[in-house]
């Protein structure tokens, strides 16, 4: 896991203010065959979401890798690997906000992996501030 935080931000993300002092995020974690946690939001806190990125890597012939909000699935990517043609399928997709989304205290980030035969790798982007 990647992990970088504390980092002070003067700007603005959408309609949001970003003051100094705030709690950036930026996280990353890989699933193979099974489903992880890449960021619970804090207690006390509320975490505005910029933005994500959920990749994979498959060398089996079907497989899915997953973008999971608690237990709401918010992105997903698909892998078909023709035998013959391809020996490994790498996909990608990204979700980026003009306008961040607040989520909770103790609201999952996860992602998952349907296949041991496939790793999927989330990241996600934003802040925490003050409940």
């Amino acid at each position: 896991m990647v992990e970088y935080q504390k980092v002070e931000v003067v700007g603005e993300a959408g309609s949001t203010p970003i003051a100094k002092g705030k709690t950036t995020i930026f996280k990353r974690t890989a699933a193979t065959a099974n489903t992880v946690t890449v960021h619970t939001v804090t207690a006390g806190k509320v975490f505005y979401l910029t933005g994500a990125h959920l990749s994979m890597a498959s060398n089996v012939t079907e497989t899915a890798a997953f973008m999971l909000i608690d237990a709401v699935l918010v992105m997903s990517l698909n892998a078909t690997v023709t035998a013959g043609t391809w020996d490994r399928d790498r996909s990608d997709t990204s979700l980026a906000l003009a306008t961040p989304l607040p989520f909770p205290a103790g609201t999952l980030f996860r992602v998952k992996s349907d296949n041991g035969g496939m790793s999927a790798i989330l990241s996600i982007f934003g802040w925490e501030d003050d409940a």
